[in-house]
């Protein structure tokens, strides 16, 4: 190869390497544990029932993407500062992940979603215990052993839907192409 060519290639190769450089130093990566607070009614991803939180707004600029990295925070058990979560008196990042996926798929009526049987209540069992505040489901009845299956659940439905997943920007939630939505169980 002529000097010339090695030349034009070691440019072209530097100039590629500086916008994928920069372009990735400017994407955000969302730090769930700096979310201030929630609402314990509602859903995240609306304005009106939480506070400005740029932690969701990146998640959502994140798309569909956002799905992946919240599972894998699903095995994280960082203690979140007192009072993010209402009425919680001790929370981890794994509590928030998984308030913030299932309220991705939650309808804009709080009552159906595109995956019913991932619907909070029906993951942890809510009905098991009935009367007990879900911050003390999840702390005291939930083991690793039932946050990695839940996680190897998720991970499941990513892998199946991934393609088929889009936002419904009019409801503000993540459906699945060709499937009905469901009451949540």
């Amino acid at each position: 190869m002529n000097s010339k060519i090695k030349t034009t290639c070691c440019l072209i190769i530097a100039i590629l390497s500086f916008f994928i450089v920069n372009s990735c130093a400017s994407a955000k990566v969302p730090n769930l544990m700096n979310i201030e607070h929630i609402n314990p009614k509602g859903r995240v991803q609306d304005k009106e029932h939480i506070l400005k939180s740029p932690v969701i707004d990146e998640l959502l600029k994140m798309d569909k993407f956002a799905i992946p990295f919240l599972i894998d925070k699903l095995e994280s058990k960082k203690p979140l500062q007192p009072g993010v979560i209402d009425l919680w008196y001790y929370a981890e990042e794994r509590h928030l992940a998984l308030i913030i996926l299932t309220d991705f798929f939650l309808d804009q009526t709080w009552k159906k979603s595109s995956l019913p049987n991932f619907c909070f209540s029906a993951l942890i069992e809510s009905k098991k215990y009935p009367g007990m505040p879900v911050c003390e489901i999840l702390n005291e009845h939930f083991d690793d052993g039932q946050w990695k299956s839940l996680q190897q659940r998720w991970l499941a439905m990513w892998e199946k839907n991934r393609d088929r997943i889009f936002w419904d920007s009019e409801g503000k939630f993540f459906r699945i192409e060709s499937v009905e939505l469901k009451n949540c169980e």
